[in-house]
Order: C-alpha cells, then sequence, then structure tokens
C-alpha cells in the first residue's frame, strides 16, 4: 500500500536508514511502528527496494558512504521540519537536502570540523538574491566543536548536531532580524537598488520542540503572515514589462520600412535585443521561483528550452556552447549568466562535481564567426565572457581567482556563430593547442 510512498523517499536518499524510514511513514503516513515496519519488509519483498542491515538501499549497487551519511543526517532534519507530505530535492553541492515549506525556501548543508574556513568559503559563493534572502532560510549540520566564528554572515539560521543515532540538539539559532549575509558574494548591482522593495518578513522554521544546548529557546514564527510581495516590482511589475513592450513598440515604424531585419542600425537591433531580454529574464524570474515546490521540474523545461550545449569529456572539466556572445554594451548580459546558471544547476544534478580543489584551472573562450573583421563583428573583451566565467565558478565551487584561474580568449573565422567555454587542468594545456586553430566547432549547438 505505502510502496509509492517508500520508492520516492529512497530513490532519492539511494540509502536511508532504516529507522529514519519507518520515522517518516510513522509521521507523515500516521502509520504505527509495527505497520511501518511491515510496509518496509512489503516493499523489499516487492523489490521495491533492498534491506540489508539497518539500511534500505535504493538499488544493489547504491553504497552507504560518507555522502549517505550527511545526506540521511539533512533527512532527519528535514524530518523535524516537516509534519505533513512535502516534496525535498537532493540538492547539488556543497548543499544536501533542499525544499520549500510555506513560502519559506530552506537548504541544507554540512560543515566538518577543521574545515569551517574552506566551508565558509565554499558557501559564501552560494549566492541568494538580496529581495530572496528574507524568504530563505539555512541550516547547518555541524560536527560538534567547530568554531562557529568562522561561519558566521553566510545566511545561516540554525546551527546543529545530529549524532549517529540521528538524535539531534540546536546548537545555535539566529533570530530572523539579526541572520547577516555580509560574506555572500554579490553577482548583480542592481540588488543594492532592490532594497526599497522590501518589506521584512519574520518567518522562521519549527525546529523549538527539539533539545536546545545552552539553554536556548526559540519561537517559531511560521504561522506569522507572510508577505508576498517580497519579489521586487523592479523586474517583475506590470510596469517594468510595459516599459519595455512600449520600447520595443517605438521600433515598430522602423521595422516596416524594411524588407530584412538586417538593414536595421546596429544600435537599434542592440536596443531590440535588450529590451526583449529583459522581458524574458522578468518572465523567468517568475517562472523559476525557488519557493515553489514545481522549481526543479520547471527548471528542467527551462533548461530544455534552452540553446546552450553542456558536456565533460576524458580531458576536458567542462565545455559549454553558446549562441554568439554580443559585447561589453549590451546591457542583457546578466541573462547569460542566469540562464547558464540554471542550465549548470540541472547538468550538475545528474553529474558528479569535478575534483578540482587546489588544481590551476585554464578557461578557454573560443569564438566562431562567420565575419571577424565586418561591422557585425563586436569588440573581443566580452562583458558576457565575465557573466560566463562567474557562472561556472559558482557552479563547481571553485574561486576563479588567479591562484586557480587563468583565461585564454580566442577566436576563428567558421562557417557558424558561437562560442565555445572550455575548462581544463592547466597542465593539460598542450594537448589543446591544435583546438585553438580548428574552425569547426568541437560541441555544435543543438
Amino acid at each position: 500500500m505505502y510502496n509509492e510512498v517508500i520508492k520516492k523517499i529512497v530513490k532519492k536518499m539511494k540509502v536511508i536508514p532504516s529507522k529514519l524510514l519507518v520515522k517518516y511513514l510513522m509521521d507523515i503516513c500516521n502509520l504505527s511502528e509495527d505497520v511501518a515496519m511491515q510496509s518496509i519488509y512489503i516493499a523489499t519483498r516487492s523489490h521495491v527496494c533492498y534491506q540489508l542491515g539497518d539500511k534500505v538501499f535504493s538499488s544493489k549497487n547504491a553504497k552507504w558512504d560518507n555522502d549517505t551519511k550527511k545526506r540521511a543526517k539533512a533527512f532527519r532534519i528535514f524530518m523535524a521540519i516537516v509534519k505533513e507530505y512535502v516534496e525535498f530535492e537532493i540538492a547539488t553541492y556543497p548543499w544536501l537536502l533542499e525544499f520549500a515549506k510555506d513560502k519559506i525556501f530552506i537548504q541544507i548543508g554540512y560543515i566538518e570540523k577543521g574545515m569551517e574556513h574552506e566551508s565558509a568559503e565554499i558557501y559564501s559563493q552560494q549566492y541568494v538574491p538580496l529581495i530572496h534572502r528574507p524568504k530563505t532560510k539555512r541550516i547547518a549540520i555541524i560536527e560538534s566543536g567547530c568554531d562557529l566564528k568562522a561561519l558566521q554572515k553566510l545566511g545561516f539560521v540554525y546551527f546543529c548536531e545530529v549524532n549517529d543515532e540521528y538524535d539531534f540538539n540546536i546548537i545555535e539559532k539566529v533570530k530572523d532580524k539579526e541572520v547577516e549575509w555580509g560574506r555572500i558574494s554579490k553577482f548583480n548591482d542592481e540588488d543594492e537598488q532592490s532594497k526599497d522593495y522590501i518589506d521584512e518578513v519574520n518567518n522562521g522554521i519549527d525546529l523549538s520542540s527539539h533539545n536546545v544546548s545552552n539553554k536556548r529557546y526559540f519561537v517559531s514564527s511560521l504561522n506569522k503572515d507572510t508577505n508576498d510581495s517580497i519579489r521586487t516590482p523592479h523586474l517583475e511589475s506590470s510596469e517594468f514589462i510595459l516599459n519595455r513592450i512600449k520600447a520595443l513598440d517605438k521600433r515598430q515604424y522602423d521595422i516596416t520600412k524594411i524588407k530584412n531585419i538586417s538593414e536595421l542600425p546596429e544600435d537599434t537591433k542592440i536596443e531590440i535585443i535588450e529590451n526583449t531580454t529583459q522581458i524574458l529574464m522578468a518572465f523567468r524570474c517568475a517562472y523559476l521561483n525557488p519557493n515553489k515546490l514545481d522549481y526543479y521540474e520547471n527548471r528542467k523545461k527551462f533548461v530544455g528550452d534552452l540553446n546552450i550545449v553542456i558536456g565533460n569529456y576524458q580531458d576536458i572539466i567542462l565545455r559549454i556552447s553558446l549562441p554568439p556572445l554580443i559585447g561589453r554594451l549590451f546591457k542583457g548580459s546578466y541573462d547569460i549568466y542566469h540562464s547558464l546558471k540554471y542550465a549548470l544547476e540541472e547538468f550538475y544534478s545528474h553529474t558528479n562535481l569535478p575534483l578540482v580543489t587546489n588544481k590551476k584551472l585554464l578557461l578557454i573562450y573560443k569564438r566562431y564567426a562567420t565575419n571577424l573583421t565586418g561591422q557585425g563583428a563586436f569588440d573581443n573583451d566580452n562583458w558576457e565572457s565575465k557573466k560566463t566565467t562567474n557562472a561556472i565558478s559558482e557552479s563547481i565551487n571553485h574561486s576563479d581567482n588567479p591562484k586557480n584561474f587563468s583565461f585564454l580568449y580566442t577566436a576563428v573565422e567558421s562557417d557558424t556563430d558561437l562560442v565555445e567555454a572550455t575548462l581544463i587542468f592547466m597542465e593539460d594545456f598542450p594537448n589543446f593547442f591544435e583546438y585553438l586553430h580548428d574552425t569547426f566547432p568541437s560541441q555544435p549547438l543543438k
């Protein structure tokens, strides 16, 4: 009867301790302990899952290791927060688990003792727009003895310890109004302009019924009203969209005078691209709302329609093929960053992140152009290359500072127009000399 429920949980978790699965069935499905255990037994008999010792496995190839152990501890926190059925997702590194509850987007991460400073650097790269921060709650599972001073101003609301028996204590909780994000990298200058549109939101996560060390007690505010206007009118207001439509409407007369849009002046083309791109950005932001339970399904659909190809190969960490980049004056360049960020999130949701710690990387930007010298060829110092670099750096959790990254920008005349961003280990660069001169794309667009 509960095979589908068990199958869904075990498939996502890969491996889950039997006691956690039993507790989940008891809490969410309102089963007695005996019926919950019997349901798991029936599921194993039906080959929905496999039980070995005190663990339940999704398949015979699934393994209980350090990663699945951390994920199980995150699932324990998840169960403490939800009291009814709520969808959750196994998140991309460094997060373990993500879900939405009562219009709050919740992320759970793990920090090992002795790795506080390294972890803080990684989490500082997990950017959250200013307008979304009041509705984003981060929970850190920490190992006993962790230095919490090294983990401040990263947006964490709770610091919890979960032992190997899956009992947990709240070590510290930051009041909602006092949550600090000062160390989170800023990638969008418009964040600061959005402050005027932010209303105070005092929603929290209710873990207060559980043990709190040092006698700290916290009041849950999940039942307080949530202000739905937290998303900035600057981008999602009808006024923003109508202004762009009006700007496009002014160019209607210019278009009626020509037979082919290639005849339009270059500045007119750029203006039209900018306005249509910003309309796309606004609707994408509304469609890909991380607070909605269908966020991951919507992200998959959105990425599937993008003309972006991503792959990794034997000696290539990452290769991204993009439509032609525009130039440093293009005001829609943030769209490239956000679209690529979503595409990389989707790619790494089913692909392991590369192991690049303490490695020097080389990022090769190669532009294929049908005309390198004509009026349609924009400058070689692309503003979009910076946005592309940021998206890659954040997605693989590897800083693009001079110690970690080197860059090479080149262009070749070709029969097609596109850009390839190829990320390799610096030591492998000699193997790519011929690639720099090839006139046919190594990874064509769709």
